[in-house]
Order: C-alpha cells, then sequence, then structure tokens
C-alpha cells in the first residue's frame, strides 16, 4: 500500500486537501479437506460437500476463491469559512482492477441429505431421517459444477458532496448537504432465458439531501436538542458483476449439473462420489442480474435531547428511524411449478427438466428499524468515569442479504410477461417480513474505569442483551418449487397440510447474552519521559456461554409440537474465557 496526501492552506479560511492511494489485496480462501494434495488450492481437487440438516461437512462449496485486487482512489476535500457559514465540498472516485477473482460453485460436489419418505424402488418401506439417509447413502439432491470460474474485471465508483454548517444564531445551528454517488461496471451483454439481451443496469439518480439542526435551549451549552433527517444511498458489493458474469450456464464460465433422488444415488456411487460433465447439452442453474436494478437506499431521521448535570455528568435520550429500499436479495425466476412433473415456466417446449432454476439478484428487499437510545455519562472527575446506555429497538426486513438464505420461501409462478422488469406472477414480498438477523429489542451496555492507588487502572465493560433472532426451517421442500438448488427455505407449518399456516420469518430467538470483560493496567515511568504500559485483560470474565447458533431444521411435522431430537440443539458459541497480557512502550 502507498499513499500520498497534500494539504494546501491558502488563506485562514481557504484550505485544500488531496489526497492518493495505491491499495493491494491478495487473499486466498481455500479448503480444508483431508484428500486434497497438501493445501485444497486446485478447483477439482477435495469433496464433496455433505449438508445434514443444519450441519455441513467436507469440502466448502465455494472454494478455492483467489481474491486479488488493487485500488486506486482519489479525495479531493475544499474547506471555506465565510462569516456564520462553513462550506466543505469533495469528491472521491475509486478505480478497483479485480486481477484475479473466481467462484467455483459445487466443483467438488455438493449432497444434500434430507428425510424421504418410503421408497419401496429404493428399498425403503417406510420414512427416515436425514442422518438414516447418510448411513444409507441415499442422498436427496446432488449438484455439480463444470466450467471456467475465473472471472477477472474492473469496477469504478465516484461520490460528491456539498455541505454548509450554518450558524444561525448564538444557539441554533443548522447543517444542510446534498451527496451524489454512483457505481460504473464493465460494458456486458447478458443473455437470460425469458429476457431480452440487457446490459448493466444503470441507476443514475442517486442524490441524497441531507438536514440537521441543534438548539442551545438554555443558552448556556447544559441543555441541546438535536433533530435530523437524511437519504442515504449504498454502493451494491462488487461481486455481483463477477457472480453473475461467471455463474452464466454458458460454455465460457460455470454450468451446474443438479439432479434429485434416484439419480443422485448413483453420483453417490460412483468414483470419487462425483458425476463427470454430461456430453449432451443439460439445463444449468444461472444467477442473473435484475434489469431494472436499483441502488439501495433509506430514509434516516433522529431527534433527541442531551443534558449536562452538573460539572461531570450527562444524560441523553435519542430516538432512530431507518426504512431502506431496493435492497438486493435473490428470487428465483424459474422455479418448479409443477411439483409432480417438476416443470419449470422456461421449460422448451413444456418438456419437464429442459431448463433449471434462474436465480435473479433484484432490488425487492425492504428493512425498518426504530430505536430509543438512553445514557448517562460521567467524566473522569477524581478517580473514576462510566457510561451506561440502554437500547429498545426493533428492526425488521424481507430479505437477509443477496447471498445467505438466498431465496424466499415462495418465489411466485416465473417472470411476468408483461412486466419482465418486474417481480415475479405472484410473488408477495410482504410474507417474507421478519425480525432481522440484527434484531436485538434490549442492550445495556456498562463501561467504566476506576483508578487505585498506585496509580493501577482498573476497567470494565458489562454486556446484557437479549437474544438475536434465527430462521426456523422445515428441512425439506415443502412447497415444491425446486429451492433453486440452495437449501430448502421452507419453513414448517402449524398444519402441515395447509401452506398459509408456514410460520414467520426469523421466528426464533437465541438466548440472551450476558458478558463481562476486564482490564488491570499500571503505567511505569522510566528515563526521557519514555512510559511502559502493563496489561492484563479478561474477555467473557465469568466464562458465560453465549450461544450464536443452533440447529434450525425443525422437520415436516406440526409446529410447534412435533420437532426433530435434534432441533434447537446449540451447534456454536461465542469464546470462552479468555485472557492476554500485553505490554505497551510509548516515548
Amino acid at each position: 500500500m502507498a499513499a500520498v496526501s497534500l494539504t494546501s492552506v491558502f488563506s485562514s479560511a481557504f484550505v485544500n486537501e488531496l489526497r492518493f492511494q495505491v491499495a493491494n489485496r491478495d487473499q486466498k480462501i481455500n479448503s480444508l479437506d483431508p484428500t486434497c494434495t497438501g493445501g485444497c488450492d486446485q478447483e477439482n481437487e477435495g469433496g464433496p460437500t455433505l449438508e445434514i440438516g443444519a450441519i455441513g461437512v467436507g469440502r466448502h462449496r465455494f472454494t478455492p476463491q483467489p481474491r486479488e485486487n488493487r485500488r486506486y482512489q482519489v479525495v479531493e476535500t475544499f474547506s471555506a469559512a465565510a462569516g456564520a457559514h462553513h462550506l466543505k465540498a469533495g469528491l472521491d472516485f475509486s478505480y478497483i482492477d479485480h486481477i484475479s477473482q473466481a467462484l467455483p460453485l459445487h466443483f467438488g460436489g455438493r449432497y444434500i441429505f434430507a428425510p424421504l419418505p418410503a421408497i419401496p424402488a429404493l428399498g425403503l418401506p417406510a420414512p427416515i431421517s436425514a442422518i438414516q439417509a447418510v448411513a444409507l447413502g441415499l442422498p436427496a439432491a446432488y449438484v455439480q459444477g463444470y466450467g471456467n470460474a475465473s472471472v477477472p474485471y474492473g469496477y469504478k465508483d465516484v461520490s460528491l458532496f456539498l455541505q454548509d454548517d450554518w450558524r444561525m444564531a448564538d444557539t441554533v445551528t443548522l447543517k444542510a448537504g446534498v451527496r451524489y454517488q454512483n457505481q460504473f461496471w464493465e460494458k456486458t451483454t447478458r443473455v437470460v432465458n425469458g429476457l431480452a439481451p440487457h446490459g448493466w443496469p444503470k441507476d443514475n439518480n442517486n442524490i441524497a439531501p441531507r438536514l440537521a439542526i441543534a438548539w442551545d435551549v438554555t443558552g448556556d451549552k447544559k441543555t441541546s436538542v438535536q433533530a435530523s433527517y437524511g437519504i442515504f444511498f449504498d454502493n451494491h458489493i462488487t461481486a455481483i458483476w463477477g457472480i453473475t458474469e461467471g455463474i452464466s450456464g454458458t460454455a465460457e464460465q460455470v454450468r451446474t449439473l443438479a439432479v434429485r433422488i434416484p439419480q443422485s444415488v448413483l453420483a453417490w456411487r460412483a468414483p470419487g462420489r462425483r458425476l463427470p460433465e454430461p456430453t449432451t447439452p443439460f439445463p444449468s442453474l444461472v444467477l442473473s442480474i435484475d434489469p431494472g436494478m436499483k441502488t439501495p437506499y433509506a430514509h434516516h431521521a433522529s431527534a433527541g435531547i442531551e443534558r449536562e448535570l452538573g460539572t461531570d455528568m450527562a444524560m441523553s435520550a435519542h430516538f432512530v428511524y431507518a426504512r431502506g429500499l431496493d435492497q438486493l436479495g435473490t428470487i428465483d425466476y424459474n422455479p418448479v411449478t409443477n411439483p409432480l412433473t417438476q416443470g419449470r415456466p422456461l421449460d422448451v417446449g413444456g418438456r419437464p427438466g429442459t431448463s433449471a432454476s434462474v436465480l435473479q439478484y433484484t432490488t425487492w428487499g425492504e428493512t425498518w428499524y426504530k430505536g430509543l437510545a438512553l445514557s448517562v455519562r460521567k467524566r473522569f472527575n477524581g478517580r473514576h468515569q462510566f457510561l451506561a446506555s440502554y437500547t429498545l429497538s426493533k428492526a425488521e426486513d424481507t430479505s437477509a442479504d443477496y447471498q445467505s438464505f438466498f431465496i424466499p420461501q415462495d418465489n411466485g409462478f416465473g417472470r411476468n410477461p408483461n412486466d419482465p422488469d418486474g417481480l415475479p406472477i405472484g410473488f408477495t414480498p410482504s410474507a417474507e417480513r421478519g425480525p432481522s438477523l440484527q434484531d436485538q429489542r434490549h442492550r445495556f451496555v456498562f463501561s467504566g474505569a476506576y483508578v487505585l492507588p498506585w496509580n493501577v487502572t482498573v476497567s470494565s465493560i458489562v454486556t446484557l442483551a437479549s437474544g438475536r433472532p434465527y430462521n426456523i426451517l422445515a428441512g425439506a421442500d415443502l412447497n415444491g418449487d425446486g429451492n433453486g438448488g440452495a437449501t430448502a427455505p421452507d419453513r414448517p407449518r402449524t398444519d402441515p397440510a395447509n401452506p398459509a399456516t408456514s410460520i414467520g420469518r426469523n421466528a426464533g430467538v437465541l438466548p440472551n447474552q450476558y458478558t463481562v470483560d476486564a482490564r488491570v493496567a499500571k503505567r511505569f515511568g522510566i528515563r526521557n519521559a519514555a512510559t511502559i504500559d502493563v496489561m492484563l485483560e479478561a474477555f467473557n470474565l465469568f466464562n458465560t456461554t453465549t450461544y450464536t447458533n443452533v440447529d434450525n431444521i425443525f422437520g415436516t411435522r406440526a409446529y410447534p409440537g412435533s420437532p426433530l431430537p435434534t432441533f434447537g440443539q446449540f451447534t456454536e458459541a461465542a469464546p470462552p474465557f479468555q485472557a492476554q497480557l500485553a505490554v505497551k512502550i510509548g516515548f
């Protein structure tokens, strides 16, 4: 990495800062697999991946991933003071050269084991569980990737801003500003079944105004009221260009074969548990981009009051509201619409098995957030200081992101020919509204420090918080839409025969969280004003178990009374008690 900057002071009222940097990142993400020769750095070694309910073992199905890129960035900021106004304007431009990028999707093979019904042709006289299916070698589905996973590309983004801090009176300050930002992608022509050939979508109206006001109510700087509103745009993650360019199902890039039982059993019994690529054309998964993709944005509004108490205490209360729109999510635009024949809308001549899922990154997601934050702060005075804060909030969304949970439970019935850039026929976004994975209704944090005799400082952070949500899944394709080749997003039902009784998204809640971190520090003075700080730090001091993940596969029976035996078992936890000793030298 290299960076240079130039600050020019033209006068006491005019300052200009110019910065330039070049930053290189070379990251390699490889699998850990004992079947590999050395590290799993080759696309076709290692594997396969096994998925049993919520548990995954074997080679990671998206690796190896080289991620080498080089960023060139120019930042220009200009400041000027004129009477009661303080003006700032600036530009931020980046070019990122993605030198080496690849996504070898399922190149090691992927087997999905799920509960199976009785299948007499396979020697199954009665239903079996997913783990029993593993023991018998009966995968419900098999996915295999082939082709060229490498997709180098270039990308540019730019942002411009202008703001004015206007001191309207001794007790009132108004801040107004506007920001514009945009992303620029390589030229391409996307050919996707069901759509006319199209280039990369553009959204050029990303103008974001902001306004804030601060009022010193009493004029003695002890009570202040603030309020603000603004529109905030977010850049799309740059990986979507490489992913949709690479997972195209074409002869030039990545092709995926997806088969279900009984063909998946033949793959399991094949040499290396891997099927060679068929010599005849086969339908392949396609990842596509919304031809009408928009830039995600959010409306943010906040209001609050702060009050000084005495000489070293302060209290505050703030309310925050945020409403996000056009968030990127994934929908299958060619789902199975006839579970009996496995027919899809894009099947050639209506013949089942002649088309595959078209997973389209579409800006259909929405978010909602409301929060009340209260705090009490004591500045350092004498021998101690502290900060206590409590937040009551509610966060909801319709899509976690474009890749974690992949697709909604009900994808509708395919692309609308009268609105090819719109949502699928019969797709209802509101059915996916539920708690965000970041939703934490109650959160209390206390931090403080106390100076003991001999200049020993003891400090601590105590956190008490509600558990976060998780998504409860049935572990099977209850609606028969094919799941887009991904893990079934179907949620259990209170009445297994009635799809309308599916439980809400992210309906589960992890246990509450309690942690205490602590530090003891002592400073020693040495020659020529140099110092040595000796610090002993403890994280999770009382070794409290904080669960972070759970087996979320409920099963296909009636919710909530008939779960699988493994449902609700915790599978991950935050780090246990840890301690470290550190020495810092200052001079």
